[in-house]
């Protein structure tokens, strides 16, 4: 339950946080990417059989770098319903590395061929022989990006959340400017 609180809520931050800051959205999924093959590297070398494939780092940078092209359709739907929407999708391919979908007791089994090539593990689909320390694929975490990437529109829209986030808090800035180096390291 603690491991899937944090990756959920460091999810949900990052869509989240596309909204906010400079807009450099193309460079910051360019790095995040490179940091994610450069995890990769060096979990190969020291502990190849716990080696990261398609990390978090590499998750959320695919995720930024989809985002820019779908940001004039989402920027048309009404963020409730893009948030309730993108949840129950979360939800509903919540198992597909797994091989099914569904909730509850309505599940069903994904196609086999789905699951035979190793190049479609980032989509979700694992081969057998799959194995990595950390991985985190499009299916079905994108849409819990999304579910971030609405709050933030939600959050935008609020006259008080926006007086909230013009409080500063030197400490809080400073740590937040170097965020990816301490997790790096």
């Amino acid at each position: 339950i603690w491991q899937q609180a944090i990756c959920w809520t460091f999810i949900l931050i990052a869509g989240f946080s596309f909204h906010l800051g400079r807009r450099h959205h193309l460079r910051r999924g360019l790095f995040l990417n490179a940091c994610g093959l450069l995890i990769t590297a060096v979990t190969l070398i020291a502990v190849p059989s716990e080696a990261i494939w398609f990390g978090i780092l590499n998750f959320m940078g695919c995720a930024i770098l989809m985002t820019i092209p779908l940001e004039s359709v989402l920027q048309r739907l009404r963020p409730e319903a893009g948030l309730v929407v993108s949840f129950s999708l979360f939800l509903l391919l919540r198992n597909v590395p797994g091989g099914t979908i569904g909730i509850g007791p309505w599940v069903w089994k994904l196609p086999a061929s789905l699951y035979r090539f190793r190049v479609l593990a980032p989509l979700g689909f694992p081969d057998p022989l799959f194995r990595s320390g950390d991985y985190f694929p499009m299916l079905p975490w994108y849409f819990l990006f999304l579910c971030g990437w609405f709050l933030g529109k939600l959050f935008q829209k609020s006259p008080r959340c926006r007086e909230i986030a013009r409080v500063k808090t030197p400490i809080l800035s400073a740590i937040g400017r170097k965020t990816i180096w301490i997790y790096m390291l």
